[in-house]
């Protein structure tokens, strides 16, 4: 899952292709301590960089710069939001980032995270 070149966890498909979608989904594996510390420190660049994850709000669901970044789902799926998982933030994934960022000594941007989110 992990691209070196890109310094990011991407979801696979089943034949173990890479799906390109900067997604929060990344950030998980500093909630589960799967990273090591450089890989850990180039996500973090990811969520200071205001072009990927550093949004005004917190952390969207997928990057700022992703061409689907809330753009309307598929008329396929069915949701009453039609920009879902597509840039929204959301508690539960901002709370995994929170404390992955806590796992790996990033306390000052877990806060500032928080903080962005919190009203």
């Amino acid at each position: 899952m992990w691209d070196d070149k890109d310094g990011f966890y991407y979801s696979l498909l089943f034949n173990g292709e890479k799906i390109r979608v900067k997604s929060v989904q990344a950030f998980t594996a500093l909630f589960a301590e799967v990273p090591e510390k450089d890989m850990a420190d180039r996500l973090l660049d990811c969520l200071e960089d205001e072009h990927e994850f550093n949004g005004k709000y917190g952390v969207p669901t997928i990057s700022f710069s992703d061409e689907k970044y809330m753009s309307p789902q598929p008329e396929w799926f069915f949701s009453r939001d039609p920009y879902y998982w597509r840039g929204p933030i959301w508690a539960p994934t901002t709370y995994l980032v929170f404390r992955g960022l806590q796992n790996y000594g990033f306390t000052k941007k877990a806060e500032e995270i928080v903080y962005k989110w919190l009203p």
